[in-house]
Order: structure tokens, then sequence, then C-alpha cells
């Protein structure tokens, strides 16, 4: 049986909302009907503890057939020989180090945690990617593209032998970077024999790797974000959709903004963005469970519409109360108009407490 504590919206004290420290965090959520779970974090929180206690509750009562992460697939692939077979972790900590530290960590706290379940578990947990191909600095990117293509450091040809295959590429300006992805479509479009000869049938996917850096670099401007943004927010949709179809359960962790945007939100100027979240619930409209974790920042509290999901200001929910997190479910979102349309469940966490 399910139990709920409810929210009395009208009174001027403080509701009465389950409170929990790090050493007793628990839930009670489930439902069979669903066909994925999303948790949507802010990156940089050192709250690893808090999602893989969310992971272990949803794997107690149900087998997870793909565990999805904001990466690109093909690195999701590398993710996933790590976590399936124990291979390619020199590659995968290459690929971690070129997060942030804190995003970093935490991924090797999941991977290592759904590796340790499928060494012990014959239902396994696969990894799957639903991002674009970018990370943002060009020698992360060349260095990327060596992991994913290896079959390219033998291919003799100029500009891929002086940017991928060159450990030693270096970071380049804003200018001088659109020109190198350039000449790498360049020459993959002018010697394409020589690039299936190497590549085989991962040649229309390097293709696309290098067309996503491209359309990254075309639309990086500040009066072009919101169209970025927009076209990458489609080609999360596509990849998640894709993999809800093909799998019986399936856990997310992405941004927040990911899971909190509406399909029918507007940024200022009027450009239309569109959440991947969104955009799964259109065709899975019941089926979809979104948990939004969320920590108050005096800073960020005024200015980011996203932290005004509940209606007091987060701090009011820990005077007083020496817990690490307060967690907000259905029936006491109902009480709180800008969460019920977005999200099912908000955990708070007291980011007061040393």
């Amino acid at each position: 049986m399910k139990m709920f504590f409810f929210l009395l919206p009208f009174l001027l004290i403080l509701p009465s909302v389950k409170a929990q420290t790090e050493d007793s965090i628990s839930f009670d959520f489930f439902d069979s009907n669903k066909k994925l779970f999303v948790i949507g974090e802010f990156h940089f929180e050192n709250d690893g503890h808090l999602q893989l206690a969310l992971v272990d509750y949803i794997k107690s009562n149900t087998s997870i057939d793909a565990f999805i992460f904001e990466v690109s697939p093909e690195v999701g692939k590398i993710f996933n020989d790590y976590v399936l077979h124990g291979n390619r972790e020199n590659d995968l900590l290459v690929i971690l180090s070129m997060y942030e530290k804190e995003v970093t960590c935490k991924l090797k706290l999941i991977l290592d945690h759904i590796k340790k379940h499928n060494l012990a578990n014959p239902q396994k947990i696969q990894v799957k990617g639903v991002d674009m191909y970018n990370y943002y600095k060009f020698s992360r990117q060349m260095t990327g593209l060596r992991i994913i293509f290896p079959e390219l450091k033998t291919l003799n040809l100029p500009v891929a032998k002086n940017n991928i295959a060159n450990e030693k590429v270096k970071n380049y300006s804003y200018g001088k970077t659109v020109y190198e992805i350039n000449n790498l479509i360049k020459e993959l479009s002018g010697h394409p024999e020589q690039y299936r000869q190497c590549l085989g049938n991962r040649l229309e996917t390097y293709k696309e790797h290098l067309d996503q850096l491209k359309i990254y670099y075309a639309n990086n401007h500040p009066r072009q974000w919101r169209i970025l943004d927009s076209i990458r927010e489609n080609i999360l949709s596509e990849n998640l959709i894709h993999i809800i179809d093909s799998n019986k359960v399936s856990l997310m962790i992405c941004g927040a903004n990911h899971a909190l945007y509406k399909s029918n939100d507007d940024f200022i100027y009027g450009y239309p963005y569109t959440s991947m979240v969104a955009n799964a619930k259109q065709k899975y409209p019941d089926e979809i469970y979104s948990i939004i974790l969320q920590y108050y920042n005096q800073k960020n509290y005024k200015k980011v519409w996203q932290l005004h999901l509940l209606n007091e200001p987060f701090n009011t929910y820990f005077e007083n109360n020496p817990s690490d997190y307060v967690i907000f479910t259905e029936e006491e979102i109902d009480h709180h108009p800008a969460a019920k349309e977005r999200c099912d469940m908000v955990i708070l966490k007291n980011t007061s407490k040393k």
C-alpha cells in the first residue's frame, strides 16, 4: 500500500513533508505501468549516493533493460562495453576525463554500480546514449573521434592525420575550429572510397559525427543558440523514443531542463523549445515517471525559473530541520501547480547542511 503525505496548500505554516538523511533514503513510488523513469539533475551536485538509491529502488521492483545517459550513442557503446564485459576501461577513462570533474566522478560511480549489477545478475542492464556528439573544445572533439573510430589512425590522408590521429592536437579559435571541421568534411567527400575502406559500414556514423559538429558551430552564436538547442532536443527525442520502443523498462539520467520543459514552452523572442521527455510523453502519456532533483542556491533562485517548482523558497523546507533531503511525491505535488504539470516527484537537497 502506498503512503502519501498530504499538503494543505492554503495554510501559512510549512506542509508536512517526507524528510530523510543520507543513511535512510527510501522511496515508495514504483508503478509497473511505467516504461521510462527519468532522473532530471543539475549536473554539478555531489549527489551520486542519492541517484544510486533511486536506481536501486527501481531495480528492486523491476528488471531494467536500458540505462540512458546524456552522451552520444557511440560513446554509449563504449560505456556499454565496460558495464557488460569490463572492456575498454582506458577508453572510458579518457572519455570521462573530458567532462567536468563532478560529472566525471558521478558517471564513473554509476557505471561501476551497473557493472557490479551485471556481474551478479543474469538480467543485464545495457547502457545507451541519446545525445549529439560534441565536447565543446576542438582537442576533446578530436580525441573523442580517435577513441570512437580507432580505424582512422591508419588512414593516410592529411586532415584526418593532422587532427584525429594526432594525440597532441591543440585547441583552436572559433574560426580555426570551424575551418578544420569543414576540412574534415571536405576530405571525406573528396576521398569516399579511402574512408570506406577504413571505416566499412561505420562510414555513415562518422559522417554523422562531423555533421553534428558542423551544426554545433554553425549555430553557436548568442542569436542562434536557441536553434541549436531545438535541433539537439529533436535528436535527443528521436533517440530516446527509439530506446523506449526497443526496451521493456528504461532508466535515464539527464539534465533537469530536458525533463522539465514542456513541448509548448517558448523562450523569449518566441523561438519554440521542445524537450525530449515532453516529446516521449506524447507517445507514452502514462508510461513515463519524471523525478526532478533540485538544490537551493540563493544566487540562482532569483534568476532561473526552473527553481520555482514548489510554492515556498527551498530553504524554508529545511528551517529547523537537519535532514539532507525533502521528498515531494505525487499527491503532495498536486498542490504545487508548476511541479504538477512538469514532473511526478521533486527531491530537494539541503545545501546548507555541511
